[in-house]
């Protein structure tokens, strides 16, 4: 699987909508949904400090050295500070650096799964992971009507 590492010099701070629930595989759950109440539930508030640019991550949590896989998820879009957050849930992305892995949105499930339960752990005795969150990067450019469309999954790198 492609990727790329890259440095975040500050922490990020995000507001977003939390899956109703844990999910335990993403090829049965409904992701599109929590996107489309979250956009809606974010136009209609009064969320101060939105960072002006067309990104957003999936903040996943999770614990990759227990058996029983589960994760939980956010919808979030970038705030510069949390004021007034309109009850939507915190999320902040600390400052690291973090390897980040091109996945097909097409493919998305299947790849997240794969990822995560497969290409991570055989990747851990080369990298030093955080093993307990991750999140989907979707770049300004992200259209998912385009077929061909890509999302970055990151993964923060920890000093050895």
């Amino acid at each position: 699987m492609e990727y790329i590492i890259k440095r975040l010099t500050n922490d990020a701070k995000y507001v977003g909508l939390k899956y109703n629930g844990k999910i335990e595989t993403f090829k049965t759950t409904d992701l599109p949904k929590l996107w489309g109440e979250f956009t809606e539930k974010l136009y209609k508030s009064s969320v101060e400090n939105l960072i002006d640019k067309k990104e957003a991550i999936g903040y996943i949590s999770y614990n990759m050295n227990s058996k029983n896989k589960s994760y939980e998820y956010i919808a979030s879009c970038e705030v510069s500070e949390f004021a007034n957050c309109d009850n939507f849930t915190r999320v902040i992305i600390p400052a690291g650096r973090y390897i980040y892995f091109k996945l097909q949105f097409k493919n998305k499930a299947e790849n997240l799964d794969e990822l995560l339960t497969k290409v991570l752990p055989n990747l851990s005795s080369k990298f030093n992971f955080n093993r307990s969150f991750g999140f989907e990067f979707y770049p300004e450019d992200f259209n998912y009507l385009q077929e061909d469309t890509c999302l970055y999954f990151a993964v923060q790198l920890l000093e050895d």
